[in-house]
């Protein structure tokens, strides 16, 4: 990844610092909005402003209960602006790796066409039809998923650090416990998920291979009638090279539940440990169990999305690698031109 990051123009390194700096104001954005939704509901609930929480300080000197509409009009539209930049943020980051994605297909081409004649009979067509159009695709893919960890890393953080103020002991126990589960977890399936999209890639090239061959051999199937023999031939590649990517969907999917589940049985943990006092009652702390609710609602599916970008863009990692040795071997051709003129 990085060693194909290095290697882009350099204009594509300008509109990626550009991005990362977007992304890092929008996680601010996020921040602020999760932080806002608690002094609400408190207000709504209690009357009361969240005075256990770190956002209640910039309202001291105002009264929420008298400018409560003045400041719910200001909330939607804090965040009518900040799911626009959002969309923005998201728009951008496809365009980025669309522009990529097409500089990368043109270089593939023209690396093709301009390649010996003898070095071309020494290729299938396949493997240029398939690096050009799938494996670019899912070398560009894993450069998204990459971006997609860098945005809810980001999150992440200052969520984390917003939280930490207000709720020191709950979030450091709680940041801990989902961590700490979520290394083990790509710990032990990191390698696996990598093996899985080597074998994915190798089961394409045969798929295309395949496939590429029989329409070419058209008129000898058709004299041998061997159809069949070749209708099973294709359906054992395309079987193989689907089955990986079943399995890597099927292990993408499985972080959210497990973490839905854990992150529910957190906070009744919390609740238990924290704001049950020995009488068995829950303690005035409604605020910060607020926070921890909203908290988790978008903590859940950042640390899930976390999970399966990461496994994601290890099982298109091959298919990037497959993509910079080709990008690399036109520029070792071009540099060989240059130097015998």
């Amino acid at each position: 990844m990085i060693k194909f990051l290095n290697s882009i123009d350099i204009r594509f390194k300008f509109n990626l610092f550009f991005l990362i700096i977007l992304m890092l104001f929008a996680a601010i954005l996020e921040m602020i909005g999760l932080s806002i939704l608690p002094v609400i509901i408190s207000q709504v609930i209690s009357g009361e402003s969240a005075n256990n929480l770190i956002i209640s300080n910039l309202f001291n000197y105002v009264n929420l209960e008298k400018n409560f509409s003045f400041f719910l009009a200001g909330t939607i539209f804090f965040f009518f602006f900040k799911n626009l930049f959002l969309a923005f943020v998201y728009f951008y980051e496809l365009k980025f790796v669309y522009k990529i994605r097409k500089f990368n297909a043109e270089k593939l081409f023209s690396y093709y066409l301009f390649l010996p004649f003898s070095e071309y009979t020494k290729k299938n067509s396949s493997e240029f039809i398939k690096n050009i159009s799938i494996e670019n695709h899912n070398g560009c893919s894993s450069i998204m998923y990459a971006l997609v960890l860098v945005r809810e890393s980001f999150v992440l953080i200052f969520i984390a650090l917003f939280l930490l103020f207000s709720a020191p002991n709950i979030t450091i126990f709680s940041l801990c416990f989902l961590l700490s589960f979520l290394s083990v977890w790509i710990f032990f399936i990191r390698k696996k998920i990598y093996k899985i999209g080597e074998l994915s890639k190798k089961s394409r090239s045969k798929f295309y291979k395949n496939l590429n061959e029989s329409f070419n051999s058209f008129k000898e199937i058709k004299i041998f009638s061997i159809e069949n023999k070749v209708i099973k031939e294709f359906i054992k590649n395309f079987s193989f090279s689907e089955k990986y990517v079943l399995m890597d969907s099927y292990i993408g999917k499985l972080p959210r539940l497990i973490l839905e589940t854990i992150i529910v049985l957190l906070l009744f943990l919390i609740l238990i440990f924290y704001f049950v006092d020995q009488s068995g009652r829950i303690q005035s702390s409604l605020d910060v169990l607020i926070l921890l609710s909203i908290a988790s609602l978008r903590l859940i599916p950042c640390f899930s999305t976390l999970s399966s970008s990461y496994l994601k863009m290890r099982f298109t990692k091959p298919a990037l690698e497959t993509v910079y040795q080709e990008i690399l071997s036109q520029n070792r051709n071009f540099r060989k031109k240059l130097s015998k003129n």
